[in-house]
């Protein structure tokens, strides 16, 4: 069944690091989409295979071309494909798609030293089961009521991310394979990473689910008062 497409998935966390591509990147969709509303999370899991082909295609795109009017005019795009009755199939890509563009607009390492850069990368694989999820809830979205707006509320820190990095690589004489402790600074800027990713990707999601009027009822941390006047057919 299609909606195993999780179990492949999560049996390669247990092999070393590269026998997959962008594991942790993909591992923070998966945490995404398990507290999305519950008819958008059967959907994810029907086409996951496509969920992790737009991540792939969207970490291709160039850090110097990943914008905030990118990420949400291809945000919208989500909400203008379902509204077109476009194919699941192409919808979830595109959920894909804007998953990997976050991966890259929010990766601290992304101008730092080649060490700094190399070695996020290395290390983030290395400790990606130890990553917690946090959560702040759907409301940190809505308080900053557009995409823009959000996603400079997330990317404040991302400089000082990126220096610690430097900083501590440079500790290490510049080796991109060493293992920090899981009490460095090294491992705090690569959970953020992690748990933000996934974050940030739930309430894109989310938001451009409920744009097209989705049926929200059953979202995770959410008390839905009335179900939504358009429930979308799960089975196209």
């Amino acid at each position: 069944m299609k909606a195993l497409w999780l179990l492949p998935f999560l049996m390669c966390l247990m092999v070393s690091a590269g026998d997959m591509d962008h594991r942790p990147q993909k591992l923070a969709a998966v945490r995404a989409h398990s507290i999305l509303p519950e008819s958008l999370r059967i959907l994810v899991k029907r086409h996951g295979d496509q969920l992790f082909a737009g991540i792939d295609e969207g970490i291709k795109i160039p850090y110097r071309n990943v914008s905030e009017s990118m990420v949400e005019r291809e945000t919208q795009l989500i909400t203008e494909m379902i509204d077109g009755r476009a194919p699941f199939s192409r919808v979830i890509y595109q959920m894909g798609y804007v998953s990997g563009l976050l991966a890259v607009w929010l990766n601290p390492s992304w101008g730092r030293s080649d060490a700094a850069m190399r070695g996020f990368e290395y290390y983030t694989n290395a400790k990606l089961r130890k990553f917690l999820f946090v959560f702040d809830g759907y409301d940190a979205f809505r308080k900053q009521q557009d995409v823009p707006s959000y996603l400079r509320s997330v990317a404040g820190p991302l400089d000082n991310y990126g220096r610690l990095l430097d900083v501590n690589y440079a500790r290490v004489g510049g080796n991109a394979r060493f293992l920090f402790d899981e009490r460095s600074a090294v491992f705090g800027v690569s959970s953020i990473y992690f748990s933000s990713l996934a974050q940030c990707s739930a309430q894109l999601w989310q938001h451009a689910w409920a744009s097209a009027r989705g049926d929200a009822t059953r979202t995770p941390f959410v008390r839905v008062e009335q179900e939504a006047s358009v429930v979308i057919d799960s089975a196209r």
